[in-house]
């Protein structure tokens, strides 16, 4: 039997119509239910049932939570009036309450979309669990819907303050890169976004429990492995709005110390969706992960940090583009290696493309230069290369066996 302080804790907060055309059984089970719902709207039969349940949505903008219904009543019967209520709401959770004379209703009740059918005399512990069932269920819903409707808004607030940063304080062709980038990390983290919201649509009301006052058992230990999933859904959910965040806010122009590890933290995070189904990438020989430590390590230079990141996105999504047409997938690899050379911060980005063409090598960094056979501008690298040149450091290609390097160098304390 459930916990009834948990089982409260879930019903509490939801409103139901009871429809009962037997006064006595009404009143009866109407003092049952009190205990355990917010509001009851309580009808004599199936019309009264739908017209109150119609009332109430013009009242209140929504539907009632749970419907519980008799089926043999006057007027208009169980049946029929739940048919009623599901042309209206599709979705709605309704149970059915009768005798066992009337089990020939089960076949249409099922195929009218009826959640739950019980017996007379009802087992109370069966309905408190199918309460607490339909409660969670009710409950993970709403809250499935609050926050894709609250993250979906924070990412167009996000990427429609880049933009305007784009349209007032950037050259027209940074503007355009940006927004491009934009466009592809908003997508790619719409995407990310579904895994830990999951985990808080099926889990989130759990974590306000103090699970550890309840008695040793197996809800017990379900709630502590669920508290789990919850925690580690909602760190990567932080992970990859923190990095969103910080791609798309409004950017300084002045340059500032930044450890520049952190920004291919930013940068493989943003990334990230499509990285990770087409090569594996390594970040100071470790593979990369959302929600490593930006300050593992620290190379400290003076630069504009969204710009850098806007730096690593292009070279890296250059090398996903050449590492797409190698087989098999574990052939695949990217590796970012940080390291300080007396005055000077210096970066190599490497991947197992097979390395860079020697027609184009010369001039890798010109506009308009590609070697992409059916997409892309070849404007990526020049705009990299530019960023590079204003903030006074240095970058070049060049290959290595059957490998292509992007190198980059900054000064330690350059402005």
């Amino acid at each position: 039997m459930n916990d009834l302080k948990i089982v409260l804790h879930y019903t509490k907060q939801l409103k139901i119509l009871y429809v009962e055309d037997d006064k006595s059984i009404r009143e009866s089970m109407a003092s049952i239910l009190f205990r355990y719902f917010k509001s009851i709207d309580i009808a004599e039969n199936g019309k009264d049932g739908l017209k109150k349940y119609q009332d109430f949505y013009h009242s209140n903008g929504n539907y009632h939570d749970i419907v519980i219904t008799d089926i043999n009543m006057p007027k208009m019967n169980g049946v029929e009036m739940s048919k009623e209520i599901i042309k209206q709401y599709n979705d709605q959770i309704i149970i059915v309450i009768s005798a066992h004379n009337e089990s020939n209703y089960l076949l249409d009740l099922i195929n009218s979309g009826i959640s739950y059918f019980l017996t007379k005399p009802i087992d109370l512990d069966l309905l408190k669990n199918i309460f607490l069932r339909v409660a969670k269920n009710v409950i993970n819903a709403k809250l499935a819907i609050e926050y894709k409707k609250t993250l979906e808004r924070q990412i167009k607030e996000e990427v429609e303050k880049n933009l305007e940063q784009n349209r007032l304080h950037q050259a027209k062709q940074l503007a355009d890169a940006k927004f491009t980038s934009i466009g592809q990390l908003a997508a790619g983290i719409t995407h990310e976004i579904n895994t830990p919201l999951t985990y808080i649509k099926a889990n989130f009301e759990m974590m306000r429990y103090d699970i550890n006052d309840l008695p040793e058992s197996q809800l017990k230990t379900r709630m502590l492995e669920d508290s789990k999933s919850i925690t580690d859904g909602i760190n990567r959910l932080s992970n990859i709005v923190e990095s969103m965040r910080e791609m798309s806010q409004n950017t300084k122009e002045a340059k500032e110390k930044t450890n520049l590890y952190a920004t291919f933290i930013t940068a493989l995070t943003m990334a990230h969706n499509r990285s990770k189904q087409i090569s594996q990438i390594y970040l100071q020989d470790e593979l990369f992960e959302i929600g490593k430590d930006k300050n593992k390590f620290y190379f400290e230079a003076c630069v504009q940090k969204q710009r850098i990141e806007q730096v690593w996105i292009i070279i890296i999504n250059n090398a996903l583009d050449e590492l797409v047409k190698i087989e098999p997938f574990e052939k695949r690899k990217i590796e970012v290696l940080l390291s300080s050379e007396k005055d000077m911060q210096v970066i190599r980005i490497k991947d197992n493309a097979g390395g860079i063409d020697k027609k184009i090598m010369p001039k890798i960094f010109e506009p308009f230069e590609s070697t992409k056979e059916s997409s892309g501008m070849g404007v990526g690298l020049n705009i990299a290369y530019r960023i590079i040149e204003e903030h006074k450091g240095e970058i070049k290609a060049y290959n290595e066996n059957d490998s292509a390097v992007f190198e980059v160098k900054f000064m330690k304390t350059s402005f």
